[in-house]
């Protein structure tokens, strides 16, 4: 508790009259300005438009477009997981490329480093302290969007991010969906790649290969294969 000095009569007369005068301006007076512990680290917005492209067999990437303002210091994130309700999927960022290439996503999202949010936020170091941070949040998953996600709808997702401590900070966004009548694996198309700055899904391959061409392709070599296999069967066993 703050008490007043020893003063004599007309010394306090005039520390009162000081007090009187800085409590009419707004000042607070004998009140310790002491920072709340609860007080938030991180505010995570939303900032525009953003983007969930969903195989119908398998495969999500997503573009989210994010501000991250930081508020306190101490803050080294270590990643983010994305969940969606009624789809069971999960959903990480996309880790960050190890040579300086743009961010290419299950062939669905083409982007440019300076777009994308993931290896400033992502990189081992504490983020600067009141700055505020803009850009696209890229993450894919290779399960399956349920079919109950209708394209017309918006998409609702939970983002959680985690720092060094294992605190987490929360945010809700919303995704316009975008079905593709193939799904993607892990071994159909490069995770990065080149990057241009667009964000209109990549419908061709690296090569420049039209999706029909690539189908045709892969039903030739199914057919050889079965044909092959069909043969091997049907011979008759050597003693």
């Amino acid at each position: 508790m703050k008490i007043k000095p020893n003063l004599n009569t007309s010394e306090r007369q005039v520390f009162d009259k000081n007090v009187e005068r800085l409590k009419h301006a707004g000042v607070e007076i004998g009140v310790e300005q002491v920072a709340c512990p609860d007080a938030p680290l991180l505010r995570i917005v939303q900032s525009g438009p953003s983007e969930i492209h969903a195989g119908t067999r398998g495969g999500m990437a997503l573009a989210i477009n994010l501000r991250i303002i930081v508020l306190g210091s101490g803050v080294t994130l270590l990643g983010c997981e994305i969940s969606i309700p009624g789809c069971a999927a999960q959903i990480w960022d996309v880790e960050v490329p190890e040579e300086p290439a743009g961010y290419r996503v299950l062939g669905w999202l083409d982007f440019s480093r300076d777009e994308v949010l993931n290896h400033r936020i992502f990189n081992g170091r504490p983020l600067p302290r009141h700055e505020s941070l803009d850009g696209i949040l890229v993450a894919r998953s290779f399960g399956a969007l349920p079919v109950q996600f209708d394209p017309r709808m918006p998409v609702n997702a939970a983002l959680r991010f985690e720092d060094q401590r294992g605190r987490l900070f929360d945010s809700q966004v919303q995704l316009i969906l975008t079905r593709h009548p193939l799904s993607k694996t892990r071994s159909s198309v490069p995770l990065f790649g080149p990057g241009t700055s667009s964000m209109t899904p990549v419908t061709g391959s690296r090569s420049g290969i039209e999706p029909s061409e690539m189908d045709r392709g892969h039903h030739v070599r199914k057919e050889q294969q079965d044909s092959k296999r069909l043969r091997t069967e049907t011979a008759p066993s050597e003693r």
